[in-house]
């Protein structure tokens, strides 16, 4: 639950009788849940992948005493997921703000490959486990040649280093791509997944955009395009809507639509309020090719989001917009929508609530 702390929530004005001996809140908080494809078997060995993509330069590039509690905020939504692969757009190490987040993730044990702003697009691997090798990390990047124009992105992926190992690391124009083996002694040889994170802009449209991250890792006849994860920041071509305009990632599958039938939905930056309530967009998509979604976290309900004012979405959305979470296999595609029943009973129990206060999420 994010924004007040519990003591605040359970101060008497936040609290009403509900008789037998039993207090309750006012304002219940619409939590989010985990939606699951009914009927799977268990996965293999090595066989699943928890996914986590989530924007975070925005609290990171706010200095105010606002912005510190956004990243007091930020960091306690990123410890409440433990997952295999988080893809953290716009996190470069060689940032004060960057490095705190990229130290936190070296010291939960996770491994990091970043493409840096200042870099030309290269990346620089790390191997995790101990948060003073950012330093090192951070003296490394900035050691590289520069580059004569910074660039607009930069993008962070971590993955757990006792589940999973990087075989190849690549990067182009802001974007980063690794391709991770499980690490699981009973998975299947040769097993690997290439896990991308981009934030194309409209220039990307017109020419390679994310491309060069998606092609075999070697050139041949016997080479193949391993099963892929795009955790892709699409706000800047406008939203989710618009992932077939960027070059690759036509075809590609959406992790949440194939569960849930819709993309996850945020409140719209800038946009104001519409006759009472917030504009809501999809900024962002976990896009699947050789893999299939056995899991994802909901949404809160539209209702609920459209509900919300500005100091609401300050308290409860750190970053703006709520991270995306999927748990992916290698399995077979499974049938469309085949959760759409457990995701719309989700959603009916958190719009059935009253609407929301500031510090409740």
């Amino acid at each position: 639950m994010a924004g007040k702390g519990l003591g605040e929530l359970m101060s008497p004005r936040r609290l009403r009788w509900l008789g037998w001996g039993r207090w309750g809140l006012q304002d219940p908080p619409e939590v989010r849940c985990l939606v699951e494809v009914p009927g799977l078997p268990p996965p293999k060995a090595g066989g699943f992948l928890r996914v986590l993509a989530h924007a975070v330069d925005g609290p990171l590039a706010d200095a105010s005493d606002a912005g510190r509690r956004r990243r007091q905020r930020l960091d306690a939504e990123l410890r409440a997921h433990r997952v295999d692969v988080a893809c953290l757009h716009g996190l470069d190490p060689e940032e004060e703000g960057g490095r705190d987040v990229a130290a936190a993730f070296f010291g939960w044990g996770y491994c990091g490959y970043f493409a840096s702003r200042g870099r030309g697009g290269d990346g620089a691997a790390a191997p995790g486990g101990h948060a003073e090798r950012v330093a090192a990390l951070a003296a490394e990047a900035l050691g590289a040649a520069p580059c004569e124009a910074r660039l607009p992105q930069a993008s962070a992926i971590f993955w757990d280093e006792c589940r999973w190992r990087a075989v190849a690391t690549r990067s182009s124009g802001g974007g980063a791509a690794v391709d991770l083996a499980p690490r699981d002694p009973d998975a299947a040889e040769g097993q690997v997944v290439r896990v991308v994170c981009i934030r194309p802009s409209l220039a990307d449209c017109c020419g390679e955009g994310p491309g060069p991250l998606l092609k075999p890792a070697a050139r041949g006849p016997g080479s193949a395009v391993p099963p892929a994860v795009v955790c892709a920041d699409l706000a800047a071509v406008g939203g989710a809507a618009a992932a077939a305009l960027v070059p690759g990632l036509d075809g590609m599958r959406s992790a949440m639509v194939e569960v849930t039938g819709a993309e996850l939905c945020a409140p719209a930056p800038g946009r104001g309020r519409r006759g009472g309530r917030t504009e809501l967009w999809s900024p962002g998509s976990i896009l699947l090719r050789g893999m299939s979604a056995s899991a994802v976290l909901s949404g809160h309900s539209e209702r609920y989001l459209a509900d919300l004012s500005g100091a609401d979405v300050a308290e409860q959305l750190p970053a703006g917009r709520p991270p995306l979470l999927a748990e992916l296999r290698w399995a077979a595609r499974a049938p469309e929508g085949p959760a759409l029943a457990a995701a719309a009973a989700c959603l009916a129990r958190s719009s059935s609530r009253p609407r929301p206060r500031a510090g409740v999420a």
